[in-house]
């Protein structure tokens, strides 16, 4: 049981405090390859033995390389044994009195490191390397370091987490986190941005050093951004004699400069956002402005449809709309409403439903926004990938799921972009759609620059966006001669595009050879081809493990065997709302339609000649209005003789009743002239609640009556689309005058009219 005590700390019941006091990282980035030394530092402040379990993330792509431990004066290093072996060797060595660690891999970016017989008042420093490719994003490069769990929605062993590895967060720990980052390899003369750390940037020999300053902790992911630099394209050789004696692995690394020219279809986007509790705080703001973002970037010709998501999907515009003005402020409105309120994240069943939408149209493509803190990820992955859509994930929070938002882009033929609280969300969105908007590229191939086929090919070449890296690995049991080059041809182009690696490179560095080993294991099917690779490049997997065993002396044996210590991770910063890492100086977002899209209004609209015939001064405003065969303008023009006064009592306007007078009288006269005249008369003007006759004087201050009653039945028309019978063409007709209209002006007097009949419904106005 955990309790918090004196020293804000989390502890046991006994007061027992964390083992995990602090983590250390060292990295070097040299040209897009990033290798780290991670630190973890225990010390068993308690009064027994304990065996420690800690999992913890990793960054998407990267591959452990190597670990090691220093505990009783010793260094030891560890070796990776099928999975099934190293688990036995551990437990015999906790029942023998020795100090087993052991490694295991989770599932993709989930680790657990397993400490066993810490005794008490012991001190042990966990020393673990991995190494990950980075990639060019239009002439940028982010780095990232996940340090922090978040909590997760649904069974933690659909993740891959036994029972005794599962993760619990707690406001009540701190673990100090220390970090400094070498730049080099032309890297170095790169802007540099960190939207997450206060760092301290500082110029060296032969590369630029980044560290951290002081007060940092696993609180947030780490985030490094780089930019100005030059896409570049390369290949590395290096031997590999697992191969055989000359054998080899080749990384090919192409950046294709793809013609910037956009296609000039039109996109069909389903936008799918999380509002589930854990989204509440930073990350729903992120959301919301990132909506707002994607907006602004829709073309006229474009459809889109929006959907929330939690424990159930609500699609709020349901139908795939055009991207018009009148629609596009109806989905401003919707996200302005939206609330992280939704309860779970059943991220699959919405994203199915999502597919569904427009008859599950193949051609759409779906953007997802989300922190992505579910358990169950590989049946998620797996049914968009059958979905036929492409998927476009957009990371919110200070520690989304990395690794399942880029799994789930990759495979389905999508990108993922991952936005910071502080980070710039409109260059995320302008680089997502410069991806969703390129024409379609097929035919893809690699001319590996030798006679001879390579063995193996492992790597994502079906999938190339401009400016983007694509990195691919190759076997030979020979050397290459000749840089690689890539080929394909661009949709409605009938040259062939090529796009040569440059230069080769020769590097004797064996863990180019390992990271393309771990490219490879996707692509195996049989687990026992999984083990027998892993083993051979001594890769953390699924199947395997790493351990070593600090062997202690008869008389340092612990008397009794552990208690088991699972250590907690520290609540991610803003997550659930419980706290913000936004800067306090930032300019709050206000939303603004006419800053987002640029509406071209309608030339004209068409206009029928006012009628002339003479209205009765009194009208029956309770007419039954039950009959479909009879429209309100006929009821309203028979129910009494011309020239003649009848005292009736007057009814207040129910909103479908007002909806059922315009849309008839729109539908027969074409205009919306005729139903303001007769709703301008002082019998019909007592007929609507005064709460809206006092807006419709405020409004008529600014605009003309013509004006302010499309704005009303915009209005009437966003809120009840969905619960009243509006006819085809009087909802067209009325998305067309919203043409006429200022976007600003529209988006500020259809708020107002929300605030004063927020609880609108098709038979009240309150």
């Amino acid at each position: 049981m955990i309790g918090i005590d004196e020293r804000f700390g989390l502890s046991t019941i006994d007061g027992d405090q964390m083992s995990l006091k602090s983590v250390k990282a060292k990295g070097l980035v040299k040209g897009l390859l990033f290798e780290m030394t991670v630190t973890q530092n225990y010390k068993n402040e308690t009064n027994h033995n304990l065996e420690i379990v800690y999992t913890f993330p990793l960054s998407w792509g990267a591959t452990f390389m190597d670990l090691s431990v220093e505990m009783g004066g010793k260094r030891l290093s560890g070796i990776v044994t099928e999975k099934k072996e190293a688990t036995r060797r551990y437990e015999k060595a906790i029942n023998d009195g020795d100090a087993p660690i052991m490694l295991e891999k989770n599932s993709e970016g989930l680790y657990t490191v397993n400490l066993g017989n810490l005794k008490a008042g012991e001190e042990a420093h966990i020393e673990y390397t991995y190494s990950q490719l980075l990639k060019y994003e239009e002439g940028a490069i982010r780095l990232t370091i996940p340090t922090t769990i978040a909590p997760r929605y649904g069974n933690s062993e659909g993740g891959g987490i036994k029972e005794h590895q599962t993760t619990q967060n707690s406001m009540f720990v701190e673990y100090p986190f220390s970090l400094s980052i070498a730049l080099g390899g032309g890297i170095e003369v790169a802007t540099i941005e960190c939207p997450s750390h206060q760092v301290q940037v500082s110029n060296k020999v032969d590369h630029l050093s980044v560290e951290l300053l002081r007060g940092a902790y696993l609180d947030r992911d780490f985030i490094l951004n780089l930019s100005n630099l030059e896409n570049q394209s390369f290949c590395i050789v290096t031997p590999d004699r697992n191969i055989g004696p000359e054998g080899c692995t080749v990384l090919a690394s192409f950046c294709p400069p793809i013609p910037k020219t956009q296609s000039t279809k039109p996109i069909n986007l389903k936008i799918l956002v999380d509002c589930s509790g854990s989204m509440e705080g930073d990350s729903i703001e992120s959301a919301k402005r990132a909506i707002h973002h994607v907006l602004s970037h829709l073309e006229s010709k474009d459809r889109f449809s929006y959907s929330c998501y939690g424990t159930d999907v609500k699609h709020l515009i349901k139908e795939m709309k055009s991207a018009n003005k009148f629609n596009t402020i109806a989905a401003s409105f919707l996200i302005g409403k939206t609330k992280a309120d939704m309860g779970g994240t059943e991220t699959g069943g919405a994203l199915l439903s999502t597919f569904n939408l427009g008859n599950g149209e193949c051609q759409s493509d779906v953007l997802i926004i989300t922190d992505g803190e579910i358990w169950e990820t590989e049946k998620v992955i797996q049914e968009a990938n059958d979905s036929g859509h492409r998927v476009f994930a957009i990371g919110v929070g200070s520690a989304p799921a990395e690794s399942f938002l880029q799994e789930l882009a990759e495979k389905s033929g999508g990108a993922c972009e991952l936005v910071a609280p502080n980070e710039n969300l409109e260059q995320a969105i302008v680089r997502m759609f410069n991806r969703i908007r390129l024409p379609k590229i097929k035919n893809v191939s690699i001319n590996w620059g030798s006679s001879d086929e390579p063995l193996w090919v492992s790597g994502n070449i079906d999938t190339i966006f401009h400016g983007n890296t694509s990195h691919i690995f190759a076997g030979f049991d020979h050397p290459i001669r000749t840089a690689p080059s890539l080929s394909f041809e661009i949709e409605d182009q009938s040259e062939k595009a090529n796009v040569s690696s440059n230069q080769l490179n020769r590097s004797e560095d064996f863990n180019l050879a390992r990271l393309g080993a771990t490219k490879r294991l996707k692509d195996l099917i049989r687990d026992k081809e999984k083990t027998e690779l892993a083993l051979r490049y001594q890769l953390v997997t699924e199947n395997t493990n790493c351990l070593l065993i600090h062997v202690r002396l008869e008389e340092e044996k612990p008397l009794d065997l552990p208690e088991l210590q699972k250590i907690a991770q520290m609540q991610a910063a803003g997550w659930g709302g419980a706290s913000s890492i936004r800067e306090m100086h930032s300019d709050k977002m206000v939303m603004n339609i006419s800053s987002y899209q640029s509406f071209s209004p309608i030339s004209a609209v068409s206009v029928t000649p006012l009628l002339t015939r003479r209205s009765p001064t009194a009208s029956i405003v309770n007419a039954n209005i039950s009959n479909p065969r009879v429209s309100h303008v006929e009821k309203m023009s028979s129910a009494l003789p011309p020239q003649e006064e009848i005292k009736i009592e007057i009814k207040i306007f129910t909103p479908i009743e007002l909806i059922g007078l315009a849309s008839d009288t729109i539908e027969q006269m074409g205009h919306v002239r005729v139903f303001i005249k007769i709703i301008k008369s002082d019998i019909f003007k007592k007929s609507l609640p005064k709460e809206l006759l006092e807006i419709i004087e405020i409004l008529s201050k600014k605009h003309d009556i013509e004006k302010v009653w499309i704005t009303i039945l915009a209005w009437l028309l966003l809120r009840l689309e969905d619960n009243t019978e509006w006819s085809t063409y009087t909802k067209i007709f009325i998305e067309k005058l919203t043409e006429t209209l200022d976007s600003s002006d529209l988006s500020i007097d259809i708020q107002m009219l929300d605030r004063k009949f927020f609880n609108l419904s098709k038979n009240d106005w309150f």
